[in-house]
């Protein structure tokens, strides 16, 4: 049976070949989706690296351009606020979390060059945020008038420029000539959210007695259960401070539900567009496999005159459309793996490209046997009387 069935598929090879080219399209597409779905939620599960409950955001947009006079009346302002009795702790960060806005940099290190982002806090807004020091010390005002400037770096910057030494101490080059001091590293800190990828990361400390100090928003911890009614009473107090300031107050979770509303839009484009193309193909493998059908009267009813069962023509037509999408996904599996080879997409771990072809290639196989089952069931019905139609 296998060898008449080989013998068969090789006769109609120019049709088959069609069928095998949009099989492997289809399942590059769909494994590139799956992969990208893969990639998105261990990237979702992986750790913050801080805690975004209770906290709010205060963006300010200053009246006036002389540096000193903003920080001054920001300072001020900070001041005032850490007063309320609905809020826990205050600090400055130049920028929020669950943003796509941040400092960059490129360092230049003997291990290579390595893109680097960073911020400027305020003494204990690591603590605030339940940010993990993993080793040295957070700054501090005993960074104040330091001839090299004291710096914290996550554990994956420290691995880049340090390897599996410690950093704690340690100087490396920055912008310029200009070096810095590691005081600290703390573990892997995302600022851009759940959707961002783990990548290197710097803190630098603002001093707020320094007027020359300048920061962008203040962030403030309330206490568990206020209100957002707790607004209107906190913008009043800031207009009082700065009565011709721009403030704009927002929760971190609010930020974060905006984050991931816009990341699960970039998500789920690719994924409706894949399963349109599913849908396409399997009109088409449907469409092909009903004209196959159709053509080979003779040969099903053949098949019927000597003995063979309506369910073995059955299997017949399901056994010949899954072989060729084996070979289709061989080959599609084969142009596929140059990818987690060249490391191209550094997410793409073999472990996801794995997965993900096991995931494709069961989808693929469902939708060849669903699309094979209706013309095969037509086959079923061509007696063998059928045949004596055909010369």
């Amino acid at each position: 049976m296998f060898a008449h069935i080989f013998k068969m598929m090789w006769q109609r090879k120019r049709a088959n070949s069609l069928i095998i080219i949009e099989i492997v399209i289809a399942f590059i597409v769909l494994l590139a989706v799956v992969a990208f779905i893969r990639v998105s939620y261990q990237t979702y599960s992986a750790p913050l690296g801080f805690e975004f409950d209770n906290t709010w955001s205060i963006e300010f947009e200053p009246d006036i351009k002389d540096r000193e006079k903003t920080g001054l009346t920001a300072r001020q302002t900070l001041q005032v606020i850490s007063q309320l009795p609905e809020i826990e702790d205050a600090h400055t960060m130049y920028f929020p979390p669950f943003i796509e806005a941040s400092s960059s940099t490129t360092i230049d290190t003997e291990n290579g060059e390595f893109f680097v982002l960073s911020t400027a806090v305020s003494d204990g807004a690591q603590q605030a945020m339940g940010m993990k020091l993993l080793a040295g010390r957070w700054l501090n005002e005993s960074d104040n008038g330091q001839t090299i400037r004291s710096v914290l770096i996550n554990k994956l910057l420290k691995d880049n420029i340090f390897g599996d030494g410690n950093a704690v101490n340690q100087l490396f080059d920055y912008e310029g000539d200009e070096k810095l001091r590691v005081v600290g590293v703390f573990e892997d800190f995302r600022q851009m959210g759940e959707f961002s990828s783990v990548g290197n990361y710097m803190m630098f400390r603002t001093d707020l007695d320094n007027p020359k100090s300048y920061y962008r928003s203040i962030h403030i911890w309330v206490k568990p259960g206020t209100p957002r009614a707790f607004e209107e009473k906190l913008q009043k107090l800031l207009h009082q401070s700065a009565p011709n300031w721009q403030f704009e107050v927002t929760t971190w979770q609010q930020l974060r539900d905006e984050h991931i509303r816009s990341g699960m839009v970039v998500r789920i484009i690719p994924i409706v567009i894949s399963l349109f193309l599913m849908l396409m193909v399997a009109f088409g493998l449907l469409g092909v496999l009903w004209q196959n059908v159709t053509r080979r009267t003779q040969e099903l009813g053949l098949r019927r005159a000597m003995g063979a069962t309506a369910a073995m023509v059955q299997m017949q037509i399901v056994f010949e459309l899954l072989v060729i999408s084996l070979m289709a996904i061989t080959i599609g599996f084969l142009i596929a793996i140059q990818l987690p080879i060249s490391g191209v997409i550094e997410q793409l771990t073999w472990s996801i490209f794995f997965q993900s072809v096991a995931i494709s290639t069961v989808i693929i196989m469902l939708l060849s046997v669903a699309c094979a089952y209706y013309p095969s069931l037509i086959a079923t019905r061509y007696l063998p009387a059928d045949a004596l139609h055909y010369e």
